[in-house]
């Protein structure tokens, strides 16, 4: 996860930097993340930038050899301002404000990919605060990670919550769940 003031700058100078070329921008368009991918020359390892609209998030991938990816990452947590997973817990497990745990639960979406015990708790645990915006946050992190575990809880939010914002992300998760599970069976 990139934190600074201009990610898309700070992210393009380390790339390149690196010796990395830009090979390919999906612009936005309505709600889609804009994305870019950059690579070494002979594309051993790709390196993946992401704005992502829904969460105000920006970060990266990084794929390819191992090893390469090893050196690569050295690079870039010296050059960007970035927050890794364990970060990113750590600042939602101690966030005081609403807000901030707002801003914790956008970034716990984008920093795990496979499932979290600790993650799903902490963000179940904000579908229950007294604060709508916190709770639809949460839910809406819960959707964008689509971890099946969570389909019991986007079930009961999107029947019990008092709030349709809270009630309509439930049931986006559940969509994405579905789609999930259909493509899997195809």
């Amino acid at each position: 996860m990139i934190t600074s003031s201009s990610p898309r700058e700070d992210f393009r100078s380390a790339a390149a930097a690196m010796g990395l070329s830009l090979a390919v921008t999906f612009p936005a368009e309505g709600l889609d993340p804009y994305q870019e991918a950059w690579s070494n020359a002979n594309r051993s390892v790709v390196l993946q930038y992401v704005e992502e609209p829904n969460l105000g998030v920006e970060f990266f991938f990084l794929y390819g050899d191992p090893t390469l990816v090893a050196h690569v990452m050295s690079n870039l947590v010296q050059d960007l301002q970035y927050l890794n997973p364990e970060n990113v817990m750590y600042d939602a497990l101690h966030a005081l404000s609403a807000d901030d745990r707002v801003t914790a639960s956008n970034r716990l979406a984008v920093a795990e990919t496979d499932f979290n015990p600790e993650v799903f708790d902490l963000l179940k645990r904000f579908t229950t605060d007294a604060d709508e915006v916190l709770r639809t946050a949460a839910t809406r992190a819960l959707g964008y990670l689509r971890w099946p575990e969570a389909r019991l809880l986007f079930e009961k939010l999107a029947a019990e919550d008092p709030s349709e914002w809270v009630r309509n992300a439930a049931r986006v998760g559940i969509s994405e769940l579905d789609r999930d599970a259909l493509s899997k069976s195809v």
